[in-house]
């Protein structure tokens, strides 16, 4: 069992969940003239990310076999993976 892969696997899950709920908007907010419907779905959109994040880190703190590894180590680079192809889309998307 790692403590450290727990950790940031808790941290994650609870950042994701929160953001799926619509809560801690402020952490989605990229510009300070977002308006708020905007940001809840980018919220919406990113939080399946951070929970996939949190849910590879789990799979890889808290099993040992190398099964689990192998399943946190995919899940934690499907994660990354949804939200690098998120993050740029948002950003090569011209402003209205």
């Amino acid at each position: 069992m790692s403590i450290i892969y727990l950790t940031f696997s808790l941290i994650f899950l609870v950042v994701g969940i929160q953001l799926l709920r619509g809560k801690w908007l402020k952490l989605a907010i990229r510009q300070v003239g977002t308006p708020a419907e905007q940001a809840k779905k980018n919220a919406e959109i990113s939080s399946p990310g951070l929970i996939g994040l949190g849910l590879g880190l789990f799979c890889r703190g808290f099993f040992t076999d190398s099964v689990w590894w192998t399943t946190g180590r995919v899940i934690f680079l499907l994660g990354v993976a949804y939200l690098v192809i998120f993050v740029l889309i948002v950003f090569l998307k011209p402003n209205k």
